[in-house]
């Protein structure tokens, strides 16, 4: 199955163009764009070339998605061993892989409430991999400043998923 980002899942264009619908209420909404919808018109010109390439290569969102985890547990490891600029390297070079399988789904018409949900699970693994690296890194240099910190950031990051959650 397909993943998308969680708004799509819970947004669709409704009958006038720049008006959007909640599929809940079936009622317009304002006209703003979300930033993920924002995101997407501005960096569409760019995707949509690799996804059209992804999708003659047989590529599926889930694999994405995958894929996507991988590339941060990868730089969490190198996080974990200090190894900082190799680290931010493979997020900077690979990390956008995991923007693609939203595009990939909705170009393939994938789309899903299985696949969001998996994406986004897979979006929360990946910022673990990330912290743990970060974490394990400060706990074995006696970095104390850091490790706090780190903790603050993970605090931040789950009250943002809960805040989703229940809004």
């Amino acid at each position: 199955s397909g993943s998308i980002g969680a708004s799509t899942v819970l947004r669709k264009t409704a009958s006038r163009p720049g008006q959007i619908m909640n599929n809940s209420e079936h009622k317009p909404q304002s006209k703003r764009l979300t930033f993920s919808q924002w995101g997407r018109k501005v960096t569409s010109r760019l995707i949509h070339p690799i996804v059209r390439q992804l999708a003659r290569w047989k590529f599926t969102p889930t694999l994405l998605t995958v894929i996507g985890l991988l590339v941060n547990m990868v730089a969490g490891a190198l996080l974990g061993l200090g190894k900082f600029r190799v680290g931010a390297a493979v997020l900077l070079l690979l990390g956008p892989v995991d923007a693609l399988d939203g595009a990939l789904a909705r170009y393939l018409g994938q789309t899903s409430k299985a696949g969001a949900f998996l994406d986004s699970t897979f979006d929360r693994l990946s910022e673990i991999a990330l912290y743990l690296g970060l974490l394990w890194h400060f706990q074995n240099t006696a970095a104390e400043t850091e490790v706090i910190l780190t903790y603050l950031v993970i605090t931040g990051s789950l009250m943002v998923s809960y805040s989703r959650a229940r809004a």
